[in-house]
């Protein structure tokens, strides 16, 4: 098992882990469940043998302990907030109870699309520490400075804890 982050990765490679992913949380949320915590740490590349005998390698999410059902508050154990949609992430660096929270399907699509963000450039959404954690000083502004615009919404301000993904997806940076 490799974890994600280790992998140098193609276009094309990034392509098929994401269409791969994409299944696998599809399949998640037809069962009335969000993972809750998609980031590269959660992301492993498995080896496995076909009926043939031939080996090949496939992409899976790991670490299942923050997901719950959907329309339902948060378990116990929080999420990272480096790759949670910002309002959940203003939510954790609050020290808020994680009950008032409803898991939403948007969350894990949110939590993908940060890890397709930082597997295409590089760079994380936010700067994270080692357990992909940010701070909130992090939140409030982006990663680097000289935002490229693709990370703009509709009004031209980058993504920010105090614009919640609903109005991200309005703005058109996010796609429900």
């Amino acid at each position: 098992m490799v974890i994600l982050l280790q992998e140098k990765l193609t276009i094309d490679d990034i392509c098929k882990m994401f269409t791969s992913l994409a299944r696998s949380i599809g399949h998640l949320h037809a069962q009335g469940r969000i993972h809750g915590d998609i980031k590269p740490l959660n992301i492993v590349r498995v080896q496995a043998q076909g009926d043939n005998f031939t080996t090949f390698f496939s992409w899976q999410l790991i670490d299942f302990d923050v997901s719950c059902l959907v329309d339902r508050p948060f378990g116990t154990k929080p999420p990272s907030s480096g790759y949670c949609p910002p309002e959940m992430a203003r939510v954790l660096l609050d020290g808020g109870g994680l009950d008032a929270y409803k898991a939403k399907i948007a969350y894990d699509l949110w939590s993908l699309g940060a890890v397709l963000y930082h597997l295409g450039t590089g760079k994380s959404l936010w700067h994270t520490n080692q357990d992909d954690s940010v701070s909130r000083v992090d939140l409030q502004r982006p990663h680097r400075p000289g935002c490229s615009s693709h990370r703009r919404g509709g009004d031209g301000r980058p993504p920010r804890a105090d614009r919640p993904t609903a109005d991200l997806m309005s703005a058109g940076v996010v796609h429900g």
